[in-house]
C-alpha cells in the first residue's frame, strides 16, 4: 500500500500554501465569531470566501459532467 501523496496532491498542497502565504501576509488569524465581530475582519472573511469559492476550495464540488 502506498500512503504518500500523489503528484497531483502535492501540487494542490503547494498551491494552497502559496495562496495562504500571499492572502494572509501581515494578518493575525483569529478563529470563530470573534474575528467576524469586527467590521474590517468581516469584510476580509467575505473576500476570502469569494476567493476560495472561485478556486473551488470552499465546499465540495461535483465534476462538470454531473452538473458541477
Amino acid at each position: 500500500m502506498e500512503f504518500g501523496f500523489s503528484g497531483r496532491e502535492l501540487k494542490l498542497r503547494e498551491e494552497v500554501r502559496k495562496f495562504a502565504r500571499e492572502e494572509m501576509r501581515g494578518r493575525n488569524v483569529v478563529s470563530g465569531l470573534e474575528e467576524e465581530s469586527r467590521d474590517k475582519d468581516w469584510e476580509f472573511s467575505i473576500q476570502m470566501s469569494k476567493k476560495l469559492s472561485q478556486k473551488g476550495w470552499l465546499t465540495m464540488s461535483w465534476p462538470k459532467e454531473y452538473g458541477g
